[in-house]
């Protein structure tokens, strides 16, 4: 069943009535809206994007239809940005849950992690993209990309490309009515502010996110005295605490109580951080506070989640599958190369964007159904995501004869069951807590 709803999201029938909807095609044509989407989505995952003329050349050869550069160049237009569009929204609407079965974790809803990517483009798309400048280090052409899903279920929540300008709290006051009660939101900073956590708290469900610098953390019987860091520094080295834990009031003229967790960092990464400070307060002839330095040696996690829920270790711990969107964002990149840009219009830059997310989340449709078979195998195992699409990369016209050539997707997601533990199993690494680990956790939380 699994696998003729994984065929349906991307189905022939359906392709060809968006691109009619849309406006891309208008009366009968040789060129029909699957065959661009095929043209566009297989025919651009090397590192350097295709050109007019691979387009043509690959229509020719896959589907006798000839089309010139110029004819061709036409056809990226508005509407055909607005046909992937719709259909990359189509997509996320038929996205297919798996993970963990409805209830399998009672304390929370959804674990929702959000984070966005970056990267400069050609000034050439300057018009609907801006960036924050016009030098090297302020680009003045940017894209962003948000990009939102469900741990438990696998489900993606949002993926929508925005202009460069357009900032994470930006992002979280737009879209602040799509959290639901029970969901626990695990953020960036840059999405951090006073009236996010109340919006959480007002929806009845939870945050789990690092202290914001634009946040005073204030004592709970006195709103007017501020946490003093350099006291909780020396406390932790003296008494050898691993975990400091207490409620605190958070805000400015608007306090929200909730729990404090700190953990000291090592001496490196507080050297870092120093040195980062001092070239930062350099460029701005500034001095280096004795709270800063304070707060240098520590990590403060602020949630909601109540203490007989989740204990501070694990707060710590859940917080840091945060890089697993990290993780996606570099196969996004170094695998998928949706960064490499050329200097083209911004229609067609447009569209090869959108056909390379649609040929993500495709692929994260299979990486779901074969996770999940590896969870219920009982192995102790997950699917590797940086090797399972490392494989599809490889092998990238396997998914498009599967989804249109009439290839058996069963025969196909058999080949790589019979490889996956041997060849796509996350990998234990020392000194790291392994996903697998905290998501059984997650599971059995009540």
């Amino acid at each position: 069943m699994l696998s003729e709803n994984f065929r349906q999201t991307l189905d022939a029938a359906l392709i060809e009535e968006l691109a009619k909807k849309t406006g891309f095609v208008q009366r009968s044509s040789k060129l029909t809206g699957k065959h661009f989407l095929e043209m566009i989505m297989f025919c651009n995952l090397q590192a350097v994007p295709a050109s007019l003329n691979d387009f043509s050349a690959y229509l020719f050869e896959e589907h006798n239809i000839k089309i010139s550069k110029q004819g061709l160049d036409e056809r990226f237009n508005e509407t055909a940005v607005n046909f992937l569009k719709r259909l990359l929204t189509v997509q996320l609407e038929k996205s297919i849950q798996s993970y963990l079965p409805k209830g399998y974790c009672p304390t929370f809803n959804r674990v929702r992690v959000k984070d966005s990517t970056k990267w400069t483009l050609s000034d050439t798309c300057i018009d609907k993209y801006k960036g924050y400048g016009g030098n090297k280090q302020q680009p003045s052409s940017m894209v962003s990309v948000q990009y939102e899903y469900d741990l438990l279920s696998g489900k993606i929540i949002d993926l929508s490309v925005h202009s460069g300008t357009r900032n994470d709290l930006q992002d979280a006051k737009e879209l602040k009515d799509n959290i639901g009660p029970d969901d626990l939101i695990i953020r960036d900073l840059g999405y951090i502010s006073s009236s996010y956590l109340e919006n959480i708290k007002k929806k009845g469900a939870f945050f789990l996110n690092r202290l914001s610098p634009q946040l005073g953390v204030y004592h709970v019987n006195n709103h007017q005295r501020r946490i003093d860091f350099k006291d909780i520094a020396k406390t932790m080295i003296n008494k050898n605490l691993d975990y400091f834990d207490q409620q605190v009031l958070v805000g400015s003229q608007q306090y929200h109580r909730c729990r404090m967790i700190v953990t000291k960092v090592s001496e490196q990464i507080y050297q870092q951080r120093i040195a980062k400070a001092k070239r930062r307060a350099k460029d701005r002839r500034h001095r280096i506070s004795e709270e800063y330095k304070s707060r240098a040696k520590l990590n403060v996690y602020l949630t909601n989640v109540d203490e007989k829920k989740m204990l501070a270790d694990m707060v710590v711990k859940l917080y840091k599958v945060r890089w697993q969107i990290e993780l996606i964002f570099k196969v996004w990149k170094s695998l998928a190369k949706v960064n490499a840009v050329s200097r083209v219009k911004t229609e067609r830059f447009e569209c090869q964007l959108l056909a390379k997310l649609i040929w993500l989340l495709t692929n994260w449709k299979v990486f779901s159904i074969i996770n999940d078979w590896m969870l219920n195998q009982k192995l102790k195992s997950m699917c590797s995501i940086w090797k399972f699409f490392k494989q599809a990369i490889r092998k990238p016209l396997q998914l498009r004869d599967v989804l249109w050539r009439q290839n058996s997707i069963n025969l196909w997601l058999r080949s790589i069951f019979e490889k996956a533990h041997t060849y796509l199993s996350v990998e234990r690494k020392k000194g790291k807590i392994p996903f697998f680990d905290l998501y059984c956790y997650l599971s059995q939380l009540t």
